[in-house]
């Protein structure tokens, strides 16, 4: 790892560690040198953690996957370490050492890595974990993988335990994380759906488009749509396929052929963020299939499809329950099964009302998505140590009421 040290300590502010997947450094130069965001919030993410570290506060970005091992400061913001293509199979060994390197004061863990819990629970630092997970258990190891996050998050170094959105946050309680440091937080909007009309029906030109953005994953479910494309064609239905972000091309390309749709299939890559809602919109329906295994939160795609007015059709990932109704404010099918995903697709197009109906609920379904409590907010909340504001934004303290649009509402 190339070296560079840190940036000098302000006497009176704790030194302050991120980290998390992504790169920080890439996208910190891509939006400093005028380039579009990948995501929706990577801007405020960034912009967070450069403010923190322009605020003479020392604040350290690791990044745990990046594509070479880096370790900089940058300019005008915090110093960026990269554990290269491999970060993500440190030893509990190597964390200790690279984290006792760091010195942290204070952490902020954005993603669930057991090695850095235990050090900073040995090492009395004060941590927030603010995750966007899923924490399914699947068999015994998988209960006693929660069992010990649940015991992790329990310490009393962890000041507060925040998820991305309402389920996500309940699902930490269920698997025994103290409710009374359970916090659900969000991005604050940048798009409402309120910017646009209601949709009345699919596209009148004979062909659907179904579009897709995120990770070109099996586990996404990505697979599956472009399998539901050849079971469309072979039922004589007209179909075009949008895949927007990034993974193995190829992969899919020979599943395409494989399928008969090639000619139909749009590998699109990564897509600048700003132009995710208006490709959503313009197509006839936007397919969100991700399998159970996958550690959803509440994925963005989904609150910028309810932005767009386009219909969504989504799995039955236990993270999309209670966020979004079947029927209502979405069309669900079983995670994994292309036919049935294909059967979803024609009742819509086959039933102008339903398509016209869930885009209309979309608006509402999205206002009940909002939370009171934003990624910014959290972090600052803590670095103040304001317990009485954690306390009272916690699961045990507020009603964070079921946010999805209900099927007696909409009739």
């Amino acid at each position: 790892m190339a070296q560079g040290g840190p940036p000098g300590r302000v006497a009176g502010a704790a030194p302050l560690l991120f980290i998390q997947y992504g790169d920080f450094r890439a996208a910190f130069l891509n939006l400093r040198s005028g380039g579009e965001e990948d995501y929706q919030a990577q801007r405020r993410s960034v912009d967070f953690k450069a403010g923190l570290a322009r605020a003479e506060r020392p604040v350290t970005v690791l990044n745990v996957v990046t594509e070479s091992a880096f370790d900089e400061v940058l300019p005008d913001g915090p110093r960026a370490i990269g554990l290269g293509p491999r970060g993500y199979a440190l030893s509990l060994r190597q964390w200790w050492r690279l984290l006792d390197q760091v010195d942290p004061a204070q952490l902020v863990l954005r993603t669930p890595l057991w090695p850095v819990l235990v050090w900073a629970a040995w090492r009395r630092r004060r941590t927030l974990v603010v995750l966007a997970d899923s924490f399914a258990a699947s068999g015994r190891r998988g209960q006693l993988r929660n069992m010990l996050m649940a015991r992790l998050l329990n310490a009393g170094v962890v000041g507060a335990v925040g998820n991305h959105g309402r389920r996500a946050s309940a699902q930490l309680a269920e698997i025994g994380v103290d409710r009374r440091k359970i916090i659900p937080w969000d991005w604050a909007p940048a798009r409402t759906p309120h910017e646009q009309e209601p949709k009345c029906s699919a596209s009148n030109d004979g062909a659907v488009t179904l579009l897709f953005a995120g990770a070109l994953a099996r586990s996404k479910g990505v697979d599956d749509l472009v399998e539901a494309a050849g079971v469309l064609r072979q039922r004589g239905r007209k179909v075009r396929v949008d895949l927007l972000g990034g993974g193995d091309i190829e992969r899919l390309r020979a599943l395409a052929e494989e399928k008969g749709v090639a000619d139909a299939v749009t590998l699109h890559g990564k897509v600048a963020n700003r132009d995710v809602v208006p490709m959503m919109r313009a197509a006839d329906m936007v397919i969100v299939p991700s399998h159970h295994d996958y550690p959803e939160g509440l994925p963005l795609t989904i609150y910028e499809a309810l932005v767009s007015r386009t219909p969504i059709v989504a799995s039955d990932h236990p993270m999309f329950s209670g966020n979004i109704v079947d029927g209502v404010s979405a069309l669900i099918f079983p995670a994994g099964n292309a036919g049935a995903l294909a059967d979803r697709v024609e009742q819509l197009l086959d039933n102008p009302a339903l398509y016209e109906r869930l885009s209309r609920n979309g608006a509402a379904a999205w206002e009940r998505l909002q939370l009171p409590v934003t990624f910014e907010d959290l972090v600052a909340r803590w670095l103040e140590d304001d317990r009485d504001w954690l306390r009272a934004h916690s699961l045990a303290e507020r009603n964070y009421a079921a946010a999805a649009l209900s099927a007696a509402e909409s009739a």
